[in-house]
């Protein structure tokens, strides 16, 4: 009777055994997508290149017929699918492939460019029924966020610009010469900065404004350590600038500059 009970015990720890081993054993499919080599989040520019690549690793439902899903979430919510026959995103929400699933490396599916400023989330999955539906159930994906941020564009103002600044009127308010003087501009991504030197006081300014896309400057100022200010307006064009100024000690003048190569 003891023996009885004895081999009934590890006929039982067995059975258990080979359970466990079969549990453990057992694989599910492991999808995995990465944008720019990275499982993210990542953020790019609007101006990057985004390369998507996908890996599967097949586990025991190799061979099986499955929905396969590489699905885009938009800043604005809505979804996009990948259709094969385009090699691009479509509006909507559809499967990519349907048909056996095999397992395959690292492998390069899509490079995208100009994203939309926001985040973007991809998805990459498989479900084991195949029928043209996302069933949840039977549902095996990976993720990644990507966020898109707005990249400021070089104005083509960008660079150094030098000339000279001239007096129409002879003199000031107060009686004393309005002067001449050389000036030079730093523009970088229409910010304006530069400086500029009076050649008849000696005078040395500070400048600062911003030039419009169009080459449109209205709002430009020069101060000294007296509290002289001068404004310009004017405008940018090509290689050459030119407009007019005025000091708040009453001085008039015309200005011009010519953009230095590289």
């Amino acid at each position: 009777m003891q023996k009885k009970a004895i081999f009934l015990l590890l006929s039982y720890f067995f059975l258990m055994l080979l359970c466990v081993q079969s549990i453990v054993l057992a694989q599910n499919p492991r999808p995995d997508i990465k944008v720019n080599s990275s499982d993210g989040p990542i953020t790019v520019s609007d101006e990057d290149t985004v390369s998507i690549a996908l890996s599967l690793d097949a586990g025991d439902v190799v061979s099986e017929t499955a929905d396969w899903w590489l699905v885009e979430l938009t800043p604005a919510g809505t979804l996009n699918y990948l259709d094969l026959f385009t090699a691009s995103f479509m509006p909507g929400f559809a499967t990519t492939y349907q048909g056996p699933v095999f397992g395959f490396g690292s492998t390069l599916i899509l490079n995208l460019s100009s994203l939309t400023i926001g985040s973007h989330t991809y998805y990459f999955g498989i479900d084991t029924n195949m029928n043209g539906s996302l069933d949840v159930a039977q549902l095996y994906f990976d993720s990644v966020l990507v966020t898109s941020e707005y990249s400021p564009s070089p104005s083509h103002f960008d660079g150094i610009w030098t000339g000279q600044a001239i007096s129409t009127t002879a003199y000031n308010m107060n009686g004393h010469d309005c002067g001449y003087g050389d000036i030079i501009l730093n523009v970088n991504e229409n910010q304006i900065t530069g400086s500029g030197v009076d050649h008849v006081w000696h005078d040395n300014y500070t400048i600062s404004g911003i030039v419009t896309p169009e080459g449109n400057i209205n709002t430009c100022m020069a101060y000294d350590d007296d509290d002289s200010v001068i404004s310009f307006t004017g405008s940018l064009s090509g290689n050459s600038g030119s407009g007019t100024w005025q000091s708040n000690s009453g001085c008039l003048g015309t200005w011009s500059v010519t953009k230095q190569q590289n």
